[in-house]
This record gives C-alpha cells, sequence and structure tokens, in this order.
C-alpha cells in the first residue's frame, strides 16, 4: 500500500495518506493540502493516484461481471 506523508507546519507531525484508499469526495484532504501549503509534488501525485483509482472504476462499472474489478 502506498501512501503520501504531508508535513504539518511548525510541527514534526505528518498526515499519512493512503494513495488506494482514496475518497471520491477530495475535500478533506484538498483542504489539508491548502492548510499544510503541501508542496507541488504532493498535490500532482494524490492529483493522478485519484484519477487512476477513479477512472479504472468507471470502466469497472461499464462490465457485465462486477466481481471481476
Amino acid at each position: 500500500m502506498a501512501s503520501v506523508y504531508i508535513p504539518v507546519q511548525n510541527s514534526e507531525e505528518e498526515v499519512r495518506v493512503a494513495l488506494d484508499q482514496l475518497p471520491r469526495d477530495a475535500s478533506d484532504i484538498l483542504d489539508i493540502l491548502k492548510a499544510e501549503q503541501a508542496p507541488l509534488d504532493l498535490w500532482l501525485i494524490i492529483a493522478v493516484s485519484t484519477s487512476i483509482i477513479f477512472s479504472s472504476l468507471s470502466y469497472c462499472s461499464l462490465q457485465t461481471l462486477p466481481a471481476e474489478c
């Protein structure tokens, strides 16, 4: 399971985001990225992962055998 870690400003802490468990509504993740002024590379990694996950789900929903997805 791949994850990215968003550093929390003025802290040693990080927020872990599991890339294989991204929600359809990404507003919470976007809020964290904005609030912590996350580097562009983290935005891009999350955007690409979201695109890959949900494009494959859309493809699977068109299939007649959803158990294969």
